[in-house]
């Protein structure tokens, strides 16, 4: 089990880099159109300054066919958000389609730390998607939630 504090943000990035890989290729046992392509490693955005300040946690560049993803977002979201990267990579080119094959690979790892990611980018996504339905609902459920502890 990989905690997501490094001391290195490269050996960082290199091994979710490699889990990122390995979690979307596990899912062509059951979803054989990810095993039909060779993903290259997600690579750390040098601007990801400007990239935060635009509300951007990664970025498929179809040109050369590379993930990158900003590296100040939360450790916590970066494997989701790779993996997420790694989708569009795939041919999913819709946000939805990519949250939801990372959310898959993420929650069927064997790594911890990939489930969590996982499942904070669900929880993150439906969250925003019920303060865009009904904002008082949204944060009324995230008050219950916090009230609950869980």
């Amino acid at each position: 089990y990989q905690e997501f504090n490094y001391e290195d943000k490269q050996d960082f990035f290199s091994f979710y880099g490699d889990e990122s890989i390995t979690a979307i290729e596990n899912l062509s046992t059951e979803y054989p159109m990810f095993n039909q392509i060779a993903y290259s490693k997600p690579k750390p955005l040098i601007s990801s300054k400007l990239f935060s300040k635009a509300g951007i946690g990664g970025i498929f560049f179809p040109f050369t066919f590379e993930s990158n993803i900003n590296t100040d977002i939360p450790n916590y979201l970066i494997p989701a958000t790779m993996i997420h990267e790694l989708a569009h990579q795939a041919g999913f080119m819709r946000e939805d389609e990519a949250h939801f094959i990372a959310y898959l690979a993420c929650i069927n790892s064997d790594n911890k730390s990939l489930r969590y990611s996982g499942n904070f980018l669900a929880f993150h996504q439906g969250i925003t998607l019920l303060e865009k339905e009904d904002i008082n609902y949204s944060i009324n459920f995230l008050d219950i939630q916090q009230n609950n502890k869980i």
